[in-house]
């Protein structure tokens, strides 16, 4: 008796068909990494990003003062709120855990420097 022929949606045979349990595209290994690897870089562009209500105020000086505390804080409330979104959704989710991963080991990092350079300069004066 012979077998019936594959179905027509069937793939190459030994590959798995796609189907709820299996996820195309990049590992949840991956994209932890590739979201530790980008958190230097965006954390520069979110800086920059809450810097320029300042920016504004020093090249504008008719803007009212308080814009820029306020400007500021929206910023800074819409970029939690994007970090918050981006660890609720499943598909962004291990990004913005490696985000998170990375921005800590940059703040980290970035603390021994300064306590090195402040070792260096009161070494250095008395």
């Amino acid at each position: 008796m012979s077998q019936p022929p594959p179905p027509p949606y069937a793939g190459p045979p030994g590959v798995p068909p796609p189907g709820p349990g299996r996820t195309g595209g990049l590992s949840n290994r991956a994209r932890f990494w590739i979201g530790f690897a980008l958190a230097a870089p965006v954390m520069f562009v979110l800086a920059f990003l809450t810097s320029v209500p300042s920016w504004v105020l020093s090249v504008v000086p008719s803007l009212d003062p308080a814009f820029g505390g306020v400007a500021s804080l929206v910023i800074g409330v819409l970029e939690l709120a994007g970090l918050v979104a981006a660890l609720v959704v499943e598909r962004t989710r291990w990004w913005a855990i490696g985000f998170v991963a990375g921005a800590a080991t940059v703040l980290i990092v970035l603390a021994g420097a300064c306590v090195v350079i402040l070792v260096a300069v009161l070494g250095s004066s008395g």
